[in-house]
């Protein structure tokens, strides 16, 4: 056990070197979808945001079920209503989600510079639109390559 600070706070966890073992033994958390995801990071960066705001940051229509998705694992929660005709709620990340990825606080999420760079390390093409290619030839997306470690993302095998 390792003791890390986290969301402000202090908490226990697996050492590093004992996590394969643990993996046999207890069930892996389930994966969210990458709607879910997509949505996650885009109010995760862009916190407080509305439901249209994601939409037309994500260029689609966000179905409520990742929302739900979201509230049921503690990930985002409701901060208020804009004050804009309709009221629409504004969504933020909660302490779960500082928790869920073993951030101290939000300014440990990798900068919009390093998150270009690992684009561009994963061979990423972007089309005009602003959408992504995926990864030349494969048709996964520039973030399949890569895993969660600490402060950022590496590359899978580095």
């Amino acid at each position: 056990m390792v003791l890390v600070e986290v969301a402000g706070g202090w908490q226990f966890r697996t050492a590093p070197d004992l996590a394969p073992r643990l993996t046999r033994v207890m069930p892996r958390p389930r994966r969210l979808a990458r709607s879910t995801m997509e949505t996650l990071a885009i109010i995760a960066y862009h916190q407080p945001c509305t439901r249209a705001e994601i939409e037309e940051i994500r260029g689609v229509s966000l179905s409520q079920q990742v929302l739900d998705t979201l509230l049921e694992a503690e990930l985002i929660l409701p901060l208020g209503r804009k004050e804009v005709p309709g009221r629409p709620i504004l969504w933020g990340t909660s302490a779960g989600f500082l928790r869920h990825f073993g951030l101290k606080d939000l300014g440990d999420l990798p900068r919009r510079e390093e998150l270009l760079w690992m684009c561009r390390q994963s061979g990423t093409r972007r089309h005009a639109g602003g959408g992504h290619a995926g990864r030349r030839g494969t048709g996964r997306p520039w973030y399949a390559g890569l895993r969660y470690a600490g402060r950022g993302c590496t590359r899978r095998g580095s």
